[in-house]
């Protein structure tokens, strides 16, 4: 296995923009080489194979867990916040399926075809990411002001938002070859050439890089923060406020009217109380991960200086798509439609 080999004891699974090369390439790890390796593991090192183990589970399940959202959302009737919903489901299964692009030379070694993926797939994991804050934070203002009429326009605008602000990456990191020497007694060949991806405009040289990295952090960590606080405080209020309201006219009356008023009443605070954990599960679950990649930056060089801050990536890289196995887990417990249909479907199926 390629992280228990001297060499990838210490890589990160999945590579933080911040290196000066993402290549998962003995290359590009020379700063691993010259340390002294023992015949027993570390704790780290046990740490990183843990995470390097659990990592495909959680992908696979997640991956499983979000089709699965996708084909319940789809067969149920159709309102805004489904359509809201829907969308998480869409960039969710985008965002396994970079992360699994990203993630999988760990797993089968270095291939060409796969860095030239790699090098776009950085650009739509990070449009994705984006996309993905902005809808679940959307979906929290939707349900404090009790208006959905304009959701796939929001949706649409959030995509291009998300896009727009990725496609600096483009021009910040840049596909290059470097020829490597080989005593390979069977090839006639001294050398050979590596395709590797490469940081062409570091943070701490570049005024423009300077500028993006402040500009995505922003829009990726501090703003989604503060705005997810707010939006917490703003549906915990309003979710007891219309609880003590349906429970005012359950009391004064007991006609039918006011039952089908309860009803939903109960239905609405529990969809309350699921656009509440799912904003506090991602700053729990998802912003650990963008936290260090902002560390990464701010400090160059503390990734290849200090392996905890390794074992700190990879863990935050599994907790991360946690939070996208969790998701269909919240869904079936709080939202009741969505409940019914996958329960149906089951029905149907057996």
């Amino acid at each position: 296995m390629y992280l228990l080999e001297p060499e990838f004891r210490n890589e990160p699974l999945l590579l933080i923009p911040p290196q000066l090369c993402l290549t998962v390439h003995s290359f590009c790890l020379e700063h691993l080489e010259t340390e002294t390796w023992t015949s027993y593991y570390t704790i780290s090192e046990i740490t990183n194979y843990v995470c390097y183990v659990l990592l495909p589970m959680v992908l696979v399940l997640g991956m499983l867990g979000q089709l699965l959202n996708f084909v319940t959302l789809v067969r149920q009737i159709r309102l805004s916040l489904e359509t809201y919903l829907l969308a998480l489901c869409l960039e969710s299964i985008l965002l396994i399926i970079c992360t699994v692009i990203l993630c999988l030379p760990h797993y089968i070694g270095y291939y060409r075809y796969l860095v030239l993926t790699q090098y776009y797939t950085l650009v739509c994991r990070e449009a994705v990411w984006f996309a993905f804050v902005w809808t679940l934070v959307g979906v929290g203002l939707q349900q404090c002001v009790q208006s959905f009429k304009h959701a796939p326009f929001y949706i649409c605008i959030i995509s291009s938002f998300a896009i727009s602000s990725a496609l600096p990456l483009v021009w910040q990191y840049s596909l290059t070859s470097e020829e490597i020497e080989t005593d390979h007694v069977m090839t006639n060949r001294s050398n050979y050439s590596v395709t590797l991806i490469q940081n062409i405009q570091p943070v701490d040289n570049n005024t423009l890089s300077v500028v993006y990295f402040w500009y995505s952090s922003s829009i990726s960590i501090f703003v989604p923060t503060f705005l997810t606080g707010i939006l917490c405080t703003a549906l915990t209020i309003l979710m007891f406020k219309r609880g003590n309201i349906s429970q005012s006219y359950n009391t004064s009356c007991r006609s039918s009217a006011t039952v089908i008023f309860h009803r939903s009443r109960v239905e609405e605070r529990a969809k309350t109380k699921l656009v509440i954990q799912l904003l506090i599960l991602m700053v729990l679950m998802m912003f650990p991960l963008g936290v260090l990649n902002f560390l990464c930056h701010s400090l160059i060089g503390i990734l290849e200086e200090n392996t905890m801050v390794t074992v700190f990536s990879n863990i935050a890289t599994v907790l991360f798509h946690m939070y996208l196995v969790l998701i269909q887990q919240l869904y079936f417990c709080y939202h009741k439609q969505y409940r019914t249909t996958l329960i149906s479907m089951w029905d149907c199926c057996c």
